[in-house]
């Protein structure tokens, strides 16, 4: 905390670029939708509340996720996370949540802010339907989260696998659109392979007031077999990690 806030002017430059950033793509779903009536079956605002939650996981990409887990690459090289294994904590905790950027929380509140919108124009704005929200959107937190932690242990084997965070990127970039407006094969695969529907589309069709409960047990479901996954594959890499500061 105390070496973040030696950049408070940080918080100021994030909340601007976020706005700059929204007000293009509202530009462009505008500019969209001016041609098509619906994207995928969704509407301009159901799109538009889909935009505030990829605005809200890019937001803890970079609050939480980037921070604490692309440094693992570093610590292996180094020799580094000899020192998280051996407090007597758990491993994964202390990797998981070793660093946080409290500067880059303007672009979750911004889409917060967004959801609640278009939530509101929809006449969808509920204590059901936020109640419903926050929970997938917890479970979809949960599968990015998930599969984060998978792609960044890879640096056990590779040391030199720094940027592969890119791939949660480019799944926040796609996780902006609806995927039915995607074609049947590449639907099939943001729905099982890479969960970009449980990720985005679920907790954004919650907040609209449009899911199906066979989305949401599906959702809940991907979390929990994603956290195992994942808890299971950092256990699984820690055996072959051999210490470089020894």
């Amino acid at each position: 905390m105390l070496a973040e806030l030696e950049f408070r002017i940080n918080a100021l430059t994030n909340a601007l670029n976020t706005i700059v950033g929204m007000l293009l793509a509202l530009y462009f779903l505008n500019a969209m939708f001016n041609e098509v009536g619906s994207l995928g079956g969704w509407s301009l605002y159901q799109v538009l509340g889909l935009f505030g939650v990829a605005l809200i996981l890019e937001g803890l990409l970079e609050v939480w996720l980037f921070p604490s887990l692309h440094s693992l690459s570093e610590q292996v090289r180094t020799g580094d996370l000899d020192y998280l294994l051996v407090r007597p904590v758990d491993s994964q905790f202390l990797v998981s949540c070793s660093k946080i950027s409290i500067w880059e929380l303007p672009r979750v509140l911004i889409g917060g802010a967004v959801v609640i919108y278009a939530m509101s124009v929809e006449s969808a704005l509920g204590l059901g339907n936020l109640l419903a929200f926050l929970g997938l959107m917890i479970a979809g937190v949960t599968i990015f989260y998930s599969f984060f932690l998978i792609t960044c242990t890879l640096s056990i084997w590779f040391v030199k696998i720094g940027d592969v965070w890119i791939i949660s990127y480019t799944i926040m970039e796609i996780a902006r659109f609806p995927v039915t407006a995607f074609p049947g094969s590449i639907r099939t695969v943001l729905t099982f392979l890479v969960p970009v529907y449980f990720v985005s589309n679920v907790p954004a069709a919650a907040a609209m007031g449009l899911v199906e409960w066979q989305a949401v047990v599906g959702a809940f479901l991907c979390a929990l077999v994603s956290l195992c996954i994942s808890r299971v594959f950092w256990l699984f890499a820690l055996r072959s990690y051999s210490s470089a500061s020894s």
